[in-house]
């Protein structure tokens, strides 16, 4: 009798001892499993931010007319959307990305995000202050658009422009200088505050050219 519990109490020991070390060999490799997740997100990560930059070289510009599509501009969450017009005109402009305007909207606003833009490393550093974010814009409607404002974002957010646009049914165009972190991806955010009011805020096109101005 003694012998059988012994026996039996070594059985049971033994079937302890397996499960505990599968236990602890399945955490194993589970441990092993994120890690490789971990660094497989992290390059992934790493791969999409590099992607996402768009790279800017000397004497070549960046425009988006929106005739065919958005080019990566994406529209703030929860916020006013602007939609893509690309089978008409408006005012001899083909292609526009627009913003109705309508007193019973709850929120009284939208913000544009663009893509990160990055300066070619082999630039000289008076390259990166000769750069022109360029917007052109129209407003329809008295008293629709309380101001607009653009921040840019690097290794802080700061605002570069503010003002209340011209609301007279025309193209307009904002010119801003800029100034190039080197080594540092930018985007822009253009924030549009509008009124109680009925009318629309139109974009033709925006850009980073080389210079301000006519030129």
């Amino acid at each position: 009798m003694e012998l059988n519990f012994i026996f039996l109490f070594f059985l049971f020991q033994s079937s302890l001892l397996f499960i505990v070390d599968g236990k602890s060999q399945f955490n194993h490799q589970r441990q092993q499993l994120q890690q490789r997740f971990q660094k497989l997100n992290f390059k992934l990560m790493n791969s999409t931010e590099k992607n996402v930059a768009i790279p800017l070289i000397e004497n070549q510009n960046w425009i988006c007319s929106f005739i065919r599509d958005n080019c990566g501009i994406i529209n703030q969450k929860l916020l006013m959307n602007f939609t893509l017009i690309t089978n008409g005109t408006l005012c001899n402009e083909r292609g526009v990305y627009m913003l109705n305007i309508e007193p019973t909207r709850r929120s009284r606003g939208s913000r544009l995000i663009t893509p990160y833009f990055q300066t070619s490393f082999s630039l000289k550093s008076s390259w990166y202050q000769r750069r022109c974010l360029k917007l052109r814009y129209m407003v329809f409607g008295d008293n629709v658009v309380d101001k607009i404002i653009i921040w840019q974002q690097d290794m802080a957010n700061r605002i570069i422009w503010q003002g209340r646009p011209i609301s007279d049914g025309h193209w307009q165009t904002i010119q801003i200088h800029l100034n190039f972190l080197p080594k540092i991806a930018s985007r822009f955010f253009i924030e549009i505050q509008t009124l109680y009011a009925t009318g629309f805020f139109a974009l033709a096109k925006i850009s980073i050219e080389n210079y301000c101005g006519n030129k």
